[in-house]
């Protein structure tokens, strides 16, 4: 790859969001659903045992555990959302170069270089490209904002190149 590959692009909410949900359950880190099912299982166990008597508290103790359970999910994207809305970066739009070398960005911040080894590992997900930082930190690299499928690949392929195989989430 002789030229640098420039891109511009804007992470919206839903993007940053959808990215996250993604990582999240590409990770193994539970899923909406299995919060759901196990916060009304919860919620059931614990309704059986309030006809108990002597163990009425305990069951008080349950359905709020099993509230907390099934609430995750929106208390997760709540976090989410604060992440973004907290974050100057998203603001505007981001102009990147990906090169051999390094990666140079401007956004709203400021500019900054930065060396391929920052990142760990890449996940693409249909519709962006997850650059990990941190086991739990990632760059969000919209597929929308490139100007055709080959420039996709051609990113795909750096990418590659310079981190490894691309887990696809």
């Amino acid at each position: 790859m002789g030229e640098p590959l420039k891109i511009s692009y804007k992470v919206e909410e839903a993007d940053f969001i959808q990215a996250y949900e993604r990582f999240w359950r590409s990770s193994k880190q539970g899923s909406e659903t299995a919060h759901w099912i196990g916060g009304i299982a919860v919620l059931l166990g614990a309704l059986v045992l309030a006809t108990l008597p002597n163990i009425r508290m305990l069951a008080f103790v349950i359905v709020g555990l099993g509230a907390l359970l099934s609430l995750l999910p929106i208390a997760r994207r709540a976090m989410f959302a604060r992440a973004y809305r907290s974050n100057l970066k998203f603001t505007g739009p981001i102009a990147t170069e990906f090169s051999n070398d390094v990666i140079s960005t401007e956004s709203k911040v400021g500019a900054s270089q930065l060396n391929w080894d920052i990142y760990s590992s890449a996940l693409e997900s249909d519709d962006a490209f997850l650059l990990m930082i941190t086991k739990q930190t990632f760059s969000i690299v919209p597929k929308r904002d490139f100007q055709s499928a080959s420039q996709i690949d051609e990113f795909r392929a750096l990418v590659e190149r310079k981190l490894g195989s691309i887990r696809v989430i």
